[in-house]
């Protein structure tokens, strides 16, 4: 029997509950999951068997009888993508001398490889069914599809007061940029904080790096060193004005 493999519907998803159409059969389905992306199968909200770069199948022909009795079986799948992946997050801050910072952080985030089923506590649950019937929404029993800015929005309001405003107070303005210290330590804290927020929840980060924006003294440095050099030019150009009006004047007295 052939396997039919297994994808995200979306590269921004970081996990997905498969659509019970897909998997529904009278005999049972063969499916193939690479190598970097778990699949999770679920009976009745508890979980059977996660696979990792490998064949199963699901469904068949006891699940059909049983439902044609009366019974009930409820069978779920969920895809979970176990590659690292960047997000974005916008950081601000003041720094020591009161001077407004801001920056892009860059962070490396993975699903737990060795325990990809702790994503759910992030979807709120198995979801048994994927969109409500009357509503057209998704139900409350769970989400059908978490992303990587789902992660992301749980993760930001945690770093920003606990990390960034934290880090940046403990430094002027000018001694930010380039301070392989603080990026050092923006990195440990976040890491840290990470753990503490969303560890059983299957979530790790692998790095972490900031580009800061130039500041206010950074600007101000900056232009004053416009101005110099420009002055510095004008001195110059000055200066071997004057040496032609003295050589013109040695010629003319000669």
């Amino acid at each position: 029997m052939a396997s039919q493999p297994l994808v995200l519907t979306d590269p921004n998803l970081l996990a997905e509950f498969v659509r019970e159409d897909e998997f529904k059969a009278f005999f049972e389905k063969r499916f193939a999951t690479p190598p970097d992306l778990a699949a999770l199968l679920f009976r009745n909200g508890e979980l059977i068997n996660a696979y990792k770069g490998a064949h199963f199948s699901v469904g068949g022909l006891a699940t059909a009888i049983k439902g044609a009795i009366g019974g009930s079986t409820h069978i779920a799948l969920m895809l979970a993508d176990l590659k690292p992946f960047q997000v974005q997050l916008p950081v601000y801050g003041i720094s020591r001398d009161d001077v407004q910072i801001s920056g892009l952080a860059t962070l490396e985030l993975q699903l737990n490889p060795d325990k990809p089923s702790n994503i759910l506590g992030l979807m709120g649950g198995v979801s048994r069914s994927q969109i409500d019937a009357q509503t057209g929404e998704i139900p409350p029993t769970g989400r059908s599809a978490l992303s990587r800015q789902d992660v992301l929005d749980r993760l930001a309001p945690h770093f920003s007061d606990r990390v960034i405003e934290a880090a940046l107070r403990q430094m002027n303005a000018s001694d930010i940029r380039g301070e392989g210290g603080l990026q050092d330590k923006i990195q440990a804290d976040m890491m840290k904080e990470a753990e503490r927020i969303c560890g059983d929840l299957g979530v790790l980060v692998r790095s972490v790096s900031v580009e800061w924006a130039m500041n206010e003294v950074e600007i101000e440095d900056f232009e004053r060193a416009q101005i110099a050099r420009h002055q510095e030019a004008l001195d110059y150009q000055l200066e071997l004005l004057k040496r032609e009006v003295d050589r013109q004047s040695e010629a003319t007295r000669f």
